[in-house]
């Protein structure tokens, strides 16, 4: 059983997932999981090799011989080609083949809106589980016709599962691998009844676990001096009433503390708070606020008390930036100002994993077109590369990426 707990401990995870994407239910994956650590337990000539094999391909190809037994054991008469350009027959087949009935449900809602031939697509790789060769001959086109239409039909798809939620995010040109993102590296995969809200618990999750390493992260990515350039874009007095919004754990709050009257330090980790609490206690930040409140929704507390806002590297952490820059607009006094800092637009994919970010950054027409729908006038708005964010990949050697800093300065209007 040793053997087991440390096989099972250490590959669990990515044989489920496997599992999990092939057969379509969680419970049945789980099962399926199981009987691949105990199966390979049993295999002698499995642990004769143990040291002299790749094990995870081991159990990978395990589980493929596993999921493709269960696979035969459900199939179903497959679909003319007349039935197969039926809507009603399709549902009918996905009732047959999915076994959760709420995903089932969702799915067959999704695919009734999307073009015949995404739908077919779908169908056939991705419920059917049909090789490509065969999907194309079915539809009559080339393997490499296929496959370009089947990278459309999914991104279809997953824009109608925003559209279902949140139709305000497709306002923008997002990626492929953004839209994948939404489902997939945040462990979304049932299509939950509120994306925005499992995103934000789970990235919530993700900082009250990061606290010890925050600081060392922020000093290392970040570019320096960039607080003092924040502070020297309009100036601060002994009257204002400032908010840091996204605080962390108080780098830009306590730079903040000197020049203002009051700094409200408003973060939606509650570990972050905890730290910040700490903070102010031992550097005597007497005129700081810590607030734990939830930027997606509307922050009562702060209802037009705020001269002047600053929104430093939270956008790209939210589903929907310009609801946030909504909810923040509401807290502004009318002639206050809103400083943000974040990243521009980058075509770097693996940092929205691996910086638990949703957005790889923004462009100037995006955050323009936010901001005025916020009620605010922009005053500047720019790309400097005269400070760079500089994030290095955990898992790619030496994978490093620079990204400037996007500026705006805006105010509402009196």
């Amino acid at each position: 059983m040793a053997l087991f707990d440390t096989l099972y401990f250490m590959y669990f995870k990515e044989v489920f997932q496997y599992v999990k994407n092939r057969v379509q239910n969680q419970e049945i994956a789980k099962d399926i999981t199981q009987d691949v650590f105990v199966k390979a337990c049993e295999n002698k000539e499995f642990l004769r090799e143990l040291n002299k094999t790749k094990i995870k391909e081991k159990l990978i190809n395990a589980a493929q011989d596993l999921c493709e037994e269960f696979l035969q054991k459900q199939q179903v008469i497959p679909l003319t080609e007349e039935e197969l350009n039926s809507v009603e027959s399709l549902l009918l087949y996905t009732e047959t083949v999915l076994h959760t009935k709420e995903l089932r449900v969702f799915i067959e809602k999704i695919l009734q809106k999307l073009k015949k031939n995404h739908r077919q697509a779908i169908w056939l790789f991705d419920i059917q589980h049909l090789p490509y060769k065969e999907c194309a001959r079915k539809l009559g086109i080339s393997e490499e016709a296929f496959s370009s239409l089947l990278r459309r039909a999914r991104k279809a798809f997953l824009e109608q599962v925003i559209i279902e939620h949140h139709p305000s995010a497709l306002k923008l040109p997002l990626s492929i691998y953004e839209l994948t993102t939404l489902l997939t590296w945040f462990d979304i995969l049932d299509f939950p009844e509120n994306v925005e809200e499992e995103i934000s618990l789970k990235t919530r999750a993700f900082f009250n676990g990061f606290i010890q390493n925050y600081d060392l992260f922020r000093k290392k990515t970040y570019p320096k001096n960039l607080e003092q350039f924040l502070l020297s874009r309009l100036p601060l007095n002994q009257k204002l009433k400032v908010a840091d919004f996204g605080s962390g754990t108080g780098a830009l709050t306590k730079i903040l503390s000197p020049h203002v009257k009051t700094v409200y330090a408003v973060d939606y980790s509650s570990e972050m708070i905890h730290k910040l609490k700490k903070l102010i206690k031992e550097q005597k930040l007497i005129n700081v606020v810590p607030l734990c409140l939830d930027i997606r929704e509307e922050m009562r507390e702060l209802r037009k008390s705020v001269d002047v806002g600053f929104c430093c590297m939270v956008l790209h952490h939210v589903f929907a930036p310009q609801k946030v820059l909504e909810n923040i607009a509401e807290t502004l006094v009318p002639g206050g100002y809103l400083l943000i800092a974040d990243l521009v637009y980058t075509t770097e994919s693996w940092m929205l994993k691996e910086e638990h970010d949703f957005w790889s950054g923004f462009k100037i027409p995006w955050l323009r077109k936010w901001l005025r729908s916020a009620g605010l006038e922009i005053i500047e708005i720019e790309e400097n590369p005269s400070y760079v964010f500089r994030f290095e990949s955990a898992n790619e050697k030496e994978q490093t990426v620079e990204v400037p800093l996007l500026y705006a300065l805006c105010k509402k209007p009196e």
